[in-house]
């Protein structure tokens, strides 16, 4: 039995998960929400998240019941916050009565004090590990997290924690038909040829430059590789950049697809033969939809395989060993 239902007496019936970070953070967590429904099937399961990420909450509705918007919080969120809508987030929350709020937030330090202010029957999460002699926690529902982890260390550790079976890690993102017509709308142009899709826009605190992508498209049209450049809908900062930079150029011009929506992005990127980004939550979609993919980054160590290799940035600013990268992927894929 796990420790949920355990220490309630009863199977949880209303089971609230806290998680407001970035989009990669909420789409490595599926396998905990998938693991959580399995679980508790007849569940009332809610996502709590940034307004913003509603779409995820829709997205992975064989999981996740509602979705709850969460306004931020001082000296949490990094955002601006307005003292009202936290008093109404909270007066909300205790209204809901839930049974189980869990915390898929790491480190724990702030958001453990803040979730207790939501009234649930029981109240699971992290707490950071430097600071366990000062903070008492309950070892059966709050397990330590160093802040030297990995910043992959999975919700799964936590859910595996509680006692809930856990299958399997593995990453999903589904697509509905509506992706399809929506990214056929975005391209109508669209026809079932090899191509490479390129998303210049990442979510690290470093960029690969701008001048490094169009290179790269350059490179790949002068070698016969057909590329398309995607952007989702309002972060296509670098994208701008890397549309001036070839647009003068001798090469054929890639395809340029600069609006779209999650469903959309990983439709395009469903057809695609191979996926090169420093955008971790879109290399999350490409090893969901099992297409191969390059991974320019620093910031964030995703598992390796044979399907996905990483690059630092530092490695690929030798452009011939992101080419060599790629040709590599693409004759073993």
């Amino acid at each position: 039995m796990d420790q949920l239902t355990q220490t309630l007496k009863d199977t949880p019936e209303k089971i609230a998960l806290f998680l407001a970070k970035e989009l990669k953070d909420l789409l490595q967590a599926v396998p905990a929400f998938r693991a959580i429904r399995r679980a508790f099937p007849q569940a009332q399961i809610c996502l709590i998240s940034f307004p913003e990420y509603q779409e995820v909450a829709q997205r992975y509705a064989a999981y996740v019941d509602e979705f709850f918007p969460f306004p931020g919080h001082p000296g949490l969120s990094g955002r601006k916050v307005k003292a009202s809508e936290v008093v109404h987030f909270f007066c909300a929350m205790q209204q809901r009565k839930w049974d189980v709020l869990l915390s898929l937030q790491e480190h724990g330090s702030t958001v453990n004090h803040m979730l207790m202010l939501a009234g649930a029957k029981l109240t699971a999460g992290y707490f950071e590990a430097s600071i366990a002699e000062m903070y008492e926690a309950d070892d059966r529902f709050f397990i330590p997290f160093a802040l030297t982890a990995s910043s992959n260390s999975s919700p799964l550790q936590l859910v595996a924690s509680l006692g809930i079976p856990v299958e399997n890690d593995a990453v999903e993102f589904p697509l509905f038909a509506e992706d399809e017509g929506k990214a056929r709308q975005a391209w109508p142009e669209w026809q079932q040829k090899s191509f490479i899709c390129i998303h210049p826009d990442g979510d690290t605190s470093h960029q690969w430059p701008a001048s490094h992508y169009a290179w790269l498209t350059r490179k790949l049209a002068s070698e016969g590789y057909p590329t398309v450049l995607t952007g989702l809908h309002g972060r296509q900062r670098t994208l701008e950049e890397v549309k001036r930079l070839v647009k003068d150029g001798e090469e054929p011009a890639p395809v340029i697809i600069d609006q779209t929506d999650l469903g959309s992005l990983g439709w395009i990127i469903k057809q695609s033969s191979l996926l090169v980004s420093n955008n971790c939550a879109v290399t999350q979609m490409a090893k969901a939809l099992q297409v191969p993919s390059v991974v320019i980054t620093n910031d964030w160590k995703p598992e390796q395989s044979e399907k996905h290799v990483v690059l630092s940035e530092q490695a690929a600013v030798n452009l011939n060993t992101v080419i060599s990268t790629l040709m590599n992927l693409l004759k073993d894929n």
